[in-house]
């Protein structure tokens, strides 16, 4: 009410203005982002009006002398009218948030399954009439979609298993081992994390760039030479080494949390009967890390299975073009293809969604590993 308001002391007042304020700087800069300009300053205009005050002034000027009669208290049947009205605005709030998220799969599949003519004559926007197989015929014999999708399965496999066997040993390394550096590397690892890729790609290509001339000069043609697969350049060799780059500092941070988790007395009774210390990790402390090593397998695999920046720059061969740089390839111009591009799209999406929802449970207990001692 307006009269709890002036019941507040003055610094209580400043505060709930600043904290107010502060609010409202943060969902501008949200709102420009994702809404554009026009809809933040109209969103920020009426939160603005409402909670300024002016609306409980208008209220009382409207009201006259009733403002100062006695507020009478609500009866039961008022309040539980109010409690369902309530509800059901929170499951609506709900249920327009799940539209808001689903109607994009939605969409996607049942674009998949129309014809070219449903989709250029708008005929039949939500449901298809009838239901065509026309872009998955397509795609599967017109198109290297196999041949793409073959690339991106061993690039990620690849990248997956360098992910769990070095994040495994390096955070392990900086969790239990007692060593000089130890905590600036942990803090550096971090900072790693949150760099973009966008900005490390080109000293990469350098990189690589340089390991190809010295691998094609030093290494026998049968080794290297012979194996276009492997090459640092032109080959999907340079996507096994770069994408574990970004996915190892996390999977780092992530077990060095479980890791503290485990309790030090299983370890030091593992050395005590004699282990050292590579025998304890891999006997005693791996196993136990078990729901965390898939949790970081998983994460490894779809990141590498979905990335297109660096298999763009890195390949340019058509014949180990993976999959999300082939489906760039099919856009020409402003034609797009979308019922191909959702076909492909959902046969992308089966193979991890199988996978997801088989691991989910040991996902979910790798994710929350170490957040709480004990």
């Amino acid at each position: 009410m307006l009269g709890d308001r002036f019941s507040l002391s003055r610094n209580e007042i400043v505060a709930n203005w600043i904290r107010w304020y502060c609010t409202l700087v943060g969902l501008a800069g949200l709102g420009v982002v994702v809404f554009g300009l026009r809809f933040s300053l109209l969103a920020l205009v009426l939160l603005t009006f409402f909670r300024s005050g002016v609306l409980d002034w208008l209220m009382l000027v409207l009201r006259g002398n009733r403002a100062q009669a006695p507020v009478r208290p609500r009866s039961a049947s008022s309040y539980r009218t109010i409690k369902r009205l309530g509800t059901a605005g929170r499951w609506a709030a709900l249920a327009a948030l799940l539209l808001f998220e689903l109607f994009p799969f939605y969409w996607v599949f049942v674009t998949s399954f129309k014809t070219t003519a449903q989709i250029t004559a708008l005929r039949s926007v939500f449901w298809p009439d009838p239901w065509s197989l026309e872009n998955f015929q397509y795609m599967l014999h017109e198109t290297k979609f196999l041949v793409w999708f073959w690339n991106t399965t061993r690039v990620a496999t690849v990248t997956c298993a360098v992910s769990v066997i070095v994040a495994a040993l390096g955070a392990y390394a900086l969790a239990r081992l007692k060593w000089r550096g130890a905590g600036g590397l942990s803090t550096a690892v971090l900072f790693t994390y949150l760099m973009p890729g966008i900005m490390i790609i080109i000293p990469l290509y350098q990189i690589l760039a340089a390991l190809n001339r010295t691998f094609t000069r030093v290494l026998p043609d049968f080794i290297y030479g012979d194996h276009q697969v492997i090459h640092m350049i032109n080959g999907l060799g340079g996507l096994m080494i770069t994408y574990p780059t970004f996915g190892l500092p996390f999977a780092c941070w992530l077990l060095m949390g479980y890791y503290r988790s485990i309790p030090t007395e299983l370890e030091e009774a593992a050395l005590i009967d004699g282990c050292n210390h590579f025998q304890a990790f891999f006997r005693v402390i791996l196993p136990l890390t078990a729901p965390a090593l898939l949790t970081i397998a998983l994460l490894a695999f779809t990141g590498a299975f979905n990335d297109f920046l660096f298999a763009f720059v890195f390949v340019r061969t058509e014949e180990y073009t993976t999959l999300a740089v082939g489906l760039a390839q099919m856009v020409i111009g402003d034609i797009f293809p979308f019922g191909r591009m959702m076909a492909a799209s959902i046969m992308m999406a089966i193979p991890v969604t199988i996978i997801y929802m088989l691991a989910q449970r040991f996902m979910v207990e790798g994710l929350t590993a170490g957040s709480v001692k004990g």
